[in-house]
């Protein structure tokens, strides 16, 4: 996974996607290495569960704050890796499961990002 050389990079973007997520939904994933690509999709996940109960309980501002720091998150850390990774698992699979499952992750990394834009890009996609 790419990272600079000291690390700093995704350590910060790791640490502010840290401080906006509320404790219990970091326990729900905190579970494996950083870059588990498991463990990265299940924290995107976790936020947005998060953002929608924000939202069902007027919490305008910590949903926000969430849906940013899922946005944050998909295009300073993931889209920049995750693609690549999905290139090498359908290049390197011997099964089609596998080879669908390099396909599934590019094709979950694409909609994120189209339905998370960076701040200033545009507001939450719709489902359209």
């Amino acid at each position: 996974m790419p990272r600079s050389p000291d690390h700093r990079d995704l350590d910060e973007l790791r640490a502010s996607v840290v401080d906006a997520a509320p404790s219990d939904v970091l326990g729900a994933v905190n579970q494996e290495p950083d870059d588990h690509i498991g463990l990265e999709l299940a924290f995107i996940g976790e936020l947005c569960v998060a953002a929608l109960r924000a939202s069902e309980g007027g919490d305008v501002g910590g949903q926000a704050a969430l849906v940013d720091a899922v946005a944050r998150f998909v295009h300073d850390h993931l889209a920049r890796w995750a693609p690549r990774l999905a290139e090498l698992v359908v290049e390197g699979a011997q099964t089609a499961l596998y080879r669908a499952s390099g396909y599934l992750l590019a094709r979950t990394v694409e909609e994120l990002a189209r339905l998370f834009p960076r701040s200033g890009e545009g507001q939450l996609a719709s489902g359209a």
